[in-house]
């Protein structure tokens, strides 16, 4: 009996091991990707706030991230604000931090040089502060902006609209996880548990577009919220910019009817693909950071937005 339970352990042991060589040596799924992705949100992300941690310094994919002691992955900025400085507070998420592209590549950093060396602010020095934290949705900034944004004295908000800001009851078949952290190190198991989760072996399931996919009760939401950051900004004397990414007549409309100046920008699949960090990260690179960049100074070029 202990000689065939041997046998069949063996038996079991031999081609789980290669399996899992296999996995690790050709990476079909591209699990390194996913641990470096995990590290890196670990090394500059603080969960119990929420928000980046102060002073620290990070590479994903070889690319270096660094955090200033006032909690940004921007330039320290002094409160008050110095006289002679035009000061813009951009907000959002992944996409203006600059998820995967190397410090000074993100477009906040690109926007603020072209803003510059324009001139656009009748000789003030236009500061552009990045406070955009990864997975922070559009009621995040929200809240941010009312707590906590407006004692950095900006003179213009710059709101990014992402398809993720949208809220979705999309059901993308996810059922509960089967392993805990520890036996997810092997590749075996992230393959299972995404065949049980997702239906698939990969990442996360089938590539899925969210600008495709959103829901007018979804953009309601997103509009009423809009609506909240107006009022901030307009009690406060702030001039609120949207750039707007979701290429929606009604979110246009909202803006409109807020006196919000509207960006529109442009984010086709193809265009998105092309832009793509690595292979299973969708966020822009830093080719992409510039043409965003490019597309925001257009729409800036306004001269009444400056006096």
């Amino acid at each position: 009996m202990i000689k065939k339970s041997l046998i069949f352990g063996v038996g079991f042991l031999i081609p789980f091991v290669v399996g899992e060589a296999a996995l690790r040596y050709i990476d079909p799924y591209y699990f390194a990707e996913k641990e470096e992705r995990t590290q890196f949100g670990a090394e500059i992300m603080d969960p119990k706030t929420n928000r980046l941690r102060p002073g620290v310094e990070g590479f994903y994919l070889g690319e270096k991230t660094v955090i200033s002691e006032q909690g940004w992955r921007s330039p320290a900025f002094e409160i008050p604000k110095p006289a002679g400085v035009f000061r813009v507070l951009m907000l959002g998420g992944s996409i203006p931090f600059g998820w995967g592209v190397n410090q000074g590549d993100e477009y906040p950093r690109v926007l603020e040089r072209m803003l510059n060396d324009a001139d656009l602010a009748g000789g003030k020095r236009i500061e552009v502060i990045n406070t955009g934290v990864p997975g922070w949705r559009i009621e995040h900034a929200g809240e941010f902006l009312r707590t906590e944004g407006l004692q950095y004295q900006p003179d213009m908000v710059l709101l990014t609209l992402v398809a993720t800001d949208v809220p979705t009851k999309r059901d993308q078949n996810r059922r509960g996880e089967l392993f805990n952290d520890d036996i997810r190190r092997l590749r075996l198991a992230w393959v299972f548990e995404n065949r049980y989760r997702f239906n698939t072996p990969g990442m996360m399931g089938k590539r899925y577009d969210a600008y495709k996919n959103l829901s007018e009760g979804g953009l309601d939401a997103v509009n009423f919220v809009l609506g909240l950051f107006s009022d901030i900004c307009n009690k406060a004397g702030v001039r609120f910019v949207v750039f707007d990414t979701l290429g929606k007549e009604t979110t246009r409309a909202r803006c409109k009817a807020l006196a919000v100046h509207h960006i529109k920008g442009y984010t086709s699949w193809k265009l998105r693909m092309s832009w793509e960090v690595t292979p299973t990260d969708p966020h822009p690179n830093a080719s992409g950071h510039r043409q965003i960049a490019d597309m925001i100074f257009r729409g800036l070029k306004k001269r009444s937005l400056w006096n």
